[in-house]
């Protein structure tokens, strides 16, 4: 086992009275470590470095805290980066000692009242701050003493006196077993050493990378589509498709002129999912698809945002503007392309000598995304078009209803955005990536490779999706790790 520093750690003067847990962090994980551990019988001591304790936890669902989720497979939807085949494993393993049923049942203890609405579970009074309050209050019931501002610096092992030394700036505490639940740099962004404690003292795991946050679009175009909202479905594709994006003259199969394809899809930042030779979706068929959401999708300047672009954000680590992915965007889901194209066609038809291209698109989607994709069409510009040009009038009337369809049905069912990275750390909800679940015990989060340190809660490389997922984790994993540590019979070694 490795340590911090070498040499006599010991305070000068008598070892003040152990703690037998001390917990470090006071979010979700940390705060609920701390209850389980004294509800055992422990003395515990929960050290946090912020100057109050649970910030991100005011924060999550937009400041109403979604509890938890009703999701009867709930324990499939976790991931792992590292240790993919342990994640369903841990996730079975740690809910079966502190489910669902179990969180809400001890939210209720504490006198919370909880609402469910279509499977995900938020306090009756929609304020993160009544989870928080009830959590205190039982802390403070328990005799729990709290230290907030109090960054740890250092872990130790003292052998001769078998106690963990804690390490903070101005005191040493010593404590027969502690749990690192000290959270990630989600919500905050600032450095954290708090996170790297585990990985000093001998544990591996990868980098943290932001996750369930926006994706950035490598298309400047899209300050047209600032503010709107649109119901979508989105797919994240692997980097391998990016030489196989068309123009949205190939995709629809038209000859290009000379002045077009000079500048690539990956240039422009936007291109055309392409099909295989069977009219299927390329990126399926060859395995390149990396996820998919559909939802409610949010759109600014430069990203695009939502629940179901911050489902596909947990599985974008390693974005960069050298090495980005893309983002397949279908407005319509529940419609074919070819249901699609008909339907203009014979909007454009009816409407020839009536409304112009934009009140008909605007009858279909967001005004902001109508102007986009009619931007994109290039149908308004008078140079460059090639087989393009003569499909509207002057008047912004369509005169060639087929051909227009055609393009716009592309636009509408294969848009495919160039992503380049994602928000930093401080506007993300959570992070991926940790401590690698091979090096803790699955029934009593304890370490494997640091007997009597146990980690709770984000230290760990265990994620899960939007919707409650990760605060049932935190309350699920600092139960186990608290009771645990509170239960530890055996010395470190």
């Amino acid at each position: 086992m490795k340590s911090i520093e070498k040499g006599n750690v010991s305070p000068a003067g008598p070892m003040p009275p152990a703690d037998q847990v001390i917990v470090i962090g006071a979010g979700a994980s940390g705060m609920m470590a701390a209850i389980a551990a004294a509800r055992a019988g422990a003395g515990v001591r929960l050290l946090e470095q912020m100057k109050k304790p649970g910030r991100k936890l005011l924060l999550t669902g937009n400041g109403r805290c979604n509890l938890t989720n009703l999701d009867p497979d709930l324990p499939k939807a976790y991931h792992s980066v590292q240790s993919a085949a342990f994640a369903d494993e841990l996730a079975e393993s740690v809910f079966s000692s502190f489910d669902v049923r179990q969180t809400l049942g001890f939210f209720e203890t504490l006198g919370l009242l909880t609402q469910e609405r279509d499977g995900y579970v938020y306090p009756r009074s929609s304020q993160a701050q009544s989870v928080l309050q009830v959590l205190l209050g039982e802390l403070d019931r328990l005799h729990v003493r709290m230290k907030y501002d109090t960054a740890v610096t250092g872990l130790e092992y003292d052998r001769p006196q078998e106690l963990w030394l804690v390490k903070t700036p101005t005191w040493i505490y010593p404590a027969r077993a502690v749990v690192l639940a000290c959270g990630s740099r989600a919500g905050i962004g600032a450095a954290f050493p708090d996170y790297h404690l585990a990985g000093m003292t001998g544990h591996t795991g990868m980098d943290p990378w932001p996750a369930l946050t926006a994706l950035h679009c490598a298309d400047q175009d899209l300050k047209l589509c600032e503010g709107a909202r649109t119901k979508a479905k989105v797919t994240l594709v692997d980097a391998g498709i990016l030489p196989y994006l068309q123009d949205l003259s190939a995709a629809a199969g038209y000859e290009k002129t000379e002045t077009e394809g000079v500048h690539t899809p990956k240039d422009r930042g936007w291109g055309i999912l392409p099909q295989n030779r069977a009219g299927e979706d390329l990126a399926a068929s060859t395995g390149l698809c990396i996820a998919c959401d559909e939802g409610e999708i949010q759109w600014t300047a430069s990203e695009i945002s939502g629940i179901p672009v911050f489902q596909l954000s947990r599985f974008a680590y390693g974005l960069s503007a050298k090495s980005p992915m893309v983002v397949g965007v279908d407005f319509f889901p529940e419609h074919k392309e070819e249901w699609i194209r008909s339907y203009l066609r014979k909007q454009f038809e009816v409407n020839a000598k009536g409304s112009d291209l934009s009140h008909i698109l605007n009858g279909l989607v967001h005004e902001r995304i109508a102007s986009y994709l009619i931007y994109k069409s290039e149908l308004r510009q008078k140079t460059g078009l090639g087989n393009r040009a003569g499909l509207m009038d002057e008047k912004d009337k369509i005169t060639d209803p087929d051909r227009a369809a055609a393009l716009f049905a592309l636009l509408f069912k294969r848009l495919a955005l160039i992503v380049d990275g994602t928000r930093d750390f401080e506007k993300a909800q959570i992070v991926i990536g940790g401590i690698s679940l091979a090096e803790v015990d699955f029934q009593t989060l304890e370490s494997l490779v640091c007997p009597g340190l146990f980690l709770a809660g984000e230290v760990l490389d265990m994620d899960g999706p939007c919707g409650g997922y990760n605060l049932q984790w935190a309350w699920s994993s600092g139960t186990v790790a608290g009771r645990s540590a509170a239960g530890m019979k055996h010395t470190a070694k």
